[in-house]
This record gives C-alpha cells, structure tokens and sequence, in this order.
C-alpha cells in the first residue's frame, strides 16, 4: 500500500459546522468504502486545517477518496504522495 498525506483546508463559512459535523469519524468510513486506510489524522495549525495520514494500493483510490470530499462543497483538499525512508532508499538508489 502507499502512503499519502490528505489535507484540508476549509473555508470560513465552513467553521460555523464544524461543532455539529462528525468529519473526523466520517474519514476513516470513506476510506474504507473506497479502498483505503486513514492511518493517522492530525488537527493542524497552519495552512492546513486537517491532514491524514492514509494508505491506499493507488492514486486512483486516493482520487475517489479526494472527490468523495471534495462533494462536500465546503472543502479545499490536497492530496500528497509520501514515500518512506525504505520506498526513497530504492529511488535514490536507480539514479544514474
């Protein structure tokens, strides 16, 4: 599975809701729905207001998590590829 980092970054009109909204539990149910895996999810200072840590098999997956969020009208999201120390040892070692 790879690693991806998934922000959100919401709106002011957003935070009137965010008492009243269970976002937190909903991640980690889309995920599952999709195909992926919320590892981690951080409430953040910053740019960011929410990042996850996730596990999907690929892009594609993360896409749909990513649209299935972005439904909600109320988000700005970013999707990141994060790869581990291991994943980067293996690219770093196939430069020429």
């Amino acid at each position: 599975m790879a690693t991806y980092a998934f922000s959100d970054n919401s709106p002011t009109k957003a935070f009137a809701t965010w008492r009243t909204r269970a976002s937190a539990p909903t991640a980690p149910s889309w995920a599952k729905k999709v195909g992926a895996k919320v590892i981690d999810l951080f409430w953040t200072l910053g740019s960011h207001d929410v990042v996850l840590i996730m596990e999907a098999p690929d892009d594609e997956t993360m896409a749909v998590f990513g649209l299935n969020a972005g439904k909600l009208d109320n988000v700005r999201t970013e999707t990141l590829r994060a790869f581990t120390q291991s994943e980067t040892k293996k690219i770093l070692s196939r430069m020429v």
